[in-house]
């Protein structure tokens, strides 16, 4: 049996030896491997300039696309913004730049907001430097500024006092409808001062009527004798979470609260120059917020006031100005060493609050319960 099944295994395998064909792929006759190998050849060779032929029009496509964009939009691709491109929509509407000084540390914020403004002329009228510190002189005007565009006029006050900010040496200095109170460690783009002057403009055609112009980060909720901060910021939730706005605001409608959004704090704030004289006549509110260090709210409530209670308008920062091509809203935050509103460890326990509480309600008692109320509909 295993001899009968040897010899038949071994017949099998010589009849499937003999119908086997070789792979074409290994055993091709020589002129078969030099077809295969020119073919092959071509292929890559097309494949290769199919390639090079869609890099170059696709690169060919891009310049032109680069190109038609820059001709749209030249100022679109460039870092450096003039206010030559500003829209002429404040009809030639200029401000007066208030700034406030007291630290030397400052300096170098000092030279970069003089650099900055001095080349706004087309917005900025001139730049009142106040200087508050009683004991160190005032820093110097660099040279390169002495014949500036916009002129840079450094003023020694002669008490310390954040009154100075609507004070004698500004109202017989300024020439422009509007003033604009700005701290020392930020500066303002150009389209932010552009948007600040359009929103102050076309709030009204009266600018008696015309209501305070902030930046939305400074925006703040007052009334009943309270001061809120926005719960996403530090002051709202660091120490100070009973005045975030929120509490006790939360689940009620913009539409039916009496107060909205009312009031924008000193940092940045543009309003009617004729509100500076009505405030330095008025000793009992200069006196008030003297001794609670809160002139912004006292003049906050005075437009109010004058307004008939009309809301700040806010502007809100962009990093494009699409109505103007390319001009940023913004602004720049620069060294904040000392300052004129350093934080204490007493500010954060909540001193600093108590006392713009103390101010809203004075203001309420002397402009009416109803000053920080707005005009909205509960519709």
């Amino acid at each position: 049996v295993v001899k009968v099944g040897i010899v038949h295994r071994t017949n099998m395998l010589r009849n499937n030896r003999k119908k086997a064909v070789p792979s074409t792929s290994l055993f091709l006759p020589d002129e078969k491997k030099s077809y295969s190998f020119k073919r092959r050849m071509w292929v890559e060779l097309t494949s290769m300039i199919g390639q090079q032929a869609f890099a170059i029009q696709f690169s060919s496509l891009m310049v032109i696309a680069t190109l038609i964009f820059m001709s749209i939009r030249p100022s679109a691709l460039s870092t450096k913004h003039s206010t030559s491109q500003l829209v002429p929509n404040t009809n030639g509407t200029k401000t007066t730049i208030v700034l406030m000084g007291y630290y030397s540390e400052r300096t170098s914020n000092y030279h970069q907001i003089f650099e900055a403004y001095s080349q706004m002329d087309l917005l900025i009228d001139q730049v009142l430097f106040l200087w508050n510190n009683l004991d160190e002189p005032i820093p110097p005007i660099p040279n390169s500024l002495a014949q500036a565009k916009v002129p840079i006029i450094p003023l020694q006050q002669s008490r310390n006092s954040m009154n100075n900010r609507f004070g004698v040496d500004v109202t017989q200095r300024v020439r422009t409808s509007s003033v604009l109170l700005v701290d020392d460690d930020v500066v303002l783009s150009s389209g932010m001062i552009q948007a600040m002057i359009e929103g102050w403009v076309q709030s009204d055609s009266n600018p008696m009527k015309r209501p305070m112009i902030g930046v939305q980060n400074d925006a703040r909720i007052v009334g009943e004798g309270q001061y809120f901060f926005h719960c996403s910021r530090i002051e709202g939730w660091f120490f100070l979470q009973p005045n975030c706005w929120r509490w006790p605001f939360r689940g009620t409608s913009v539409k039916t609260t009496p107060y909205r959004q009312n009031l924008v704090i000193g940092k940045t704030m543009l309003f009617s120059r004729t509100n500076l004289r009505l405030y330095q006549n008025d000793e009992s509110i200069s006196n008030f917020a003297e001794s609670h260090f809160c002139e912004d709210v006292l003049m906050n409530a005075l437009v109010r006031n004058v307004t008939h209670r009309k809301d700040p308008v806010y502007i809100v920062e962009k990093s494009q100005y699409t109505r103007g091509g390319s001009l940023p809203i913004t602004r720049s935050t620069l060294n904040e060493q000392g300052g004129l509103s350093r934080v204490t460890i007493n500010s954060l326990l909540g001193s600093w609050v108590r006392q713009r509480r103390e101010c809203v309600k004075f203001s309420e008692e002397y402009f009416g319960t109803d000053i920080w109320k707005s005009r909205v509909s509960s519709a």
